[in-house]
């Protein structure tokens, strides 16, 4: 990593972001809620670094407080996708037949429906909340993770130490979860830490079309949402969150790539 720059900076953008969205609110003396409308579009100034809404809301507080839900809907989408969607691919790669075959169509099912309109339908269905929106997006990245876990498991259950396994007696949950499972670790790293970047997008898309988290909590989307009627009066509000999704996201996808070529042999040239 210290031979390029690139991945430094990136390293740097995600630590910040995440101490950002988990101790930023807590020093903040500004209330991201609050309505003051003699203060209505103000650009920014020393009191209001990035400005304020429509409201008179000020926007570097509800960037921040947005900060937050990004991370916490991001990171436990993407836990809850590599979990099941681990599950899946480990036994549908290691059973096979009838088994396998049955999780992949399921899995083709699931990949007909567009991404977006899958988390949206989830949504509509469970309704507007937090935890809702985690598991709607967890669901869509389920079946892309499984299915990259099944193709790793087919090639990994006809290694030699895998028969060697089965020759001492070892279990199935053994093997799969001390023999198998452990050559995969690396694979899900990188697979996740891309994933980040891009649970933020559907969380923001989802918030923009009004079928993210509740209007009582703060969101990037929404800020999006709301700035769209404002573009030429108040550009800032649509520059800081616009903004942040860009760099964020991008730090998030450049060092799932880096994370991938390192931690990837084959990408390496050893293999």
């Amino acid at each position: 990593m210290k031979k390029n720059k690139l991945n430094l900076i990136n390293l740097g953008i995600v630590g910040i972001f995440i101490i950002w969205a988990t101790f930023g609110p807590l020093f903040l003396q500004t209330d991201p809620t609050k309505v003051d409308i003699s203060n209505r579009l103000c650009p920014p100034n020393l009191k209001h670094p990035l400005g304020t809404d429509q409201l008179g809301r000020d926007i570097f507080s509800r960037l921040t407080h947005g900060a937050r839900l990004s991370l916490i809907v991001s990171l436990f989408a993407v836990l809850f996708a590599t979990f099941l969607g681990s599950v899946v691919g480990l036994i549908a790669g290691y059973q096979g037949g009838w088994v396998d075959s049955l999780i992949a169509r399921i899995l083709d099912i699931m990949f007909s429906v567009p991404s977006i309109v899958l988390a949206i339908t989830l949504v509509a269905f469970l309704g507007n909340t937090v935890l809702n929106v985690i598991i709607a997006i967890g669901v869509v990245y389920t079946p892309q993770i499984a299915r990259v876990i099944r193709s790793h498991v087919l090639k990994i259950k006809t290694e030699d130490y895998i028969l060697a396994a089965k020759a001492l007696g070892c279990s199935t949950f053994r093997i799969l979860t001390i023999h198998v499972f452990r050559n995969i670790t690396s694979t899900l790293l990188a697979l996740s830490t891309g994933y980040l970047g891009a649970a933020i997008i559907y969380e923001a898309t989802l918030s923009f079309l009004g079928m993210g988290v509740p209007l009582t909590v703060q969101s990037w989307g929404r800020m999006l949402s709301e700035a769209r009627g404002y573009l030429a009066l108040a550009p800032w509000m649509v520059l800081a969150p616009g903004l942040a999704i860009t760099i964020v996201v991008l730090s998030f996808n450049f060092l799932g790539d880096y994370l991938r070529d390192v931690l990837d042999p084959k990408l390496r040239g050893y293999v």
